[in-house]
C-alpha cells in the first residue's frame, strides 16, 4: 500500500499559497489542483473518477471528523467537483470559488447551494495514495 509524501496540512498549505498569491489558471482544474497540493501522481481523469475507485473504507460522510487537507467529493456534472479542508472547520479551499480561476475558500454548503452539486463526503485515500493526516510533517514511506 502506498501512502501520502506529503500531510493534510502540507497538501492545505500549498493550496493556500497559491491563494495567498493570486495564482490563477485553475479553472476546471479542481482534481489536477488537488492532486498538485498533495503530490500525487495522476490517476484518474476526473473528480467523480477518483472518488468513485476510492474503497468504501476510505469514504467518510462526517463532515465534522475530516481533518485539514481531506479531499472532499461532491457528484454533479460530468466531472464532479473536490476540493480540501480548511484550517476553518466547515470551510473548504478550492479551484474556482468564490472566483472563477482562482483558488479561494467557501463553506462546504457553497457547492451545492451555488454550483448544485451533491456532497459525498470525504476521503481518507486519494489516487490509490493513503492519505498522511496525523501529523505536520512527512513520517510514511512512499
Amino acid at each position: 500500500m502506498k501512502y501520502s509524501y506529503f500531510t493534510g496540512y502540507q497538501a492545505y498549505a500549498h493550496m493556500h499559497t497559491w491563494q495567498l498569491n493570486h495564482r490563477n489558471g485553475f479553472q476546471g482544474l479542481c482534481h489536477k489542483t488537488c492532486q498538485d497540493a498533495w503530490g500525487l501522481p495522476r490517476m484518474y481523469d476526473s473528480a467523480i473518477d477518483a472518488w468513485n475507485h476510492t474503497p468504501a473504507a476510505h469514504r467518510h460522510t462526517d463532515m465534522d471528523a475530516a481533518p485539514i487537507g481531506a479531499p472532499v467529493f461532491f457528484s454533479g456534472g460530468q466531472y464532479g467537483h473536490v476540493a480540501l479542508m480548511s484550517d476553518k472547520k466547515g470551510i473548504l479551499i478550492s479551484t474556482d470559488a468564490p472566483t472563477r480561476d482562482y483558488v479561494g475558500e467557501v463553506p462546504i454548503e457553497y457547492f451545492v447551494k451555488k454550483w448544485g452539486k451533491t456532497l459525498l463526503g470525504w476521503a481518507s485515500m486519494y489516487n490509490g495514495e493513503v492519505l498522511n493526516f496525523h501529523s505536520d510533517t512527512a513520517v510514511m514511506p512512499r
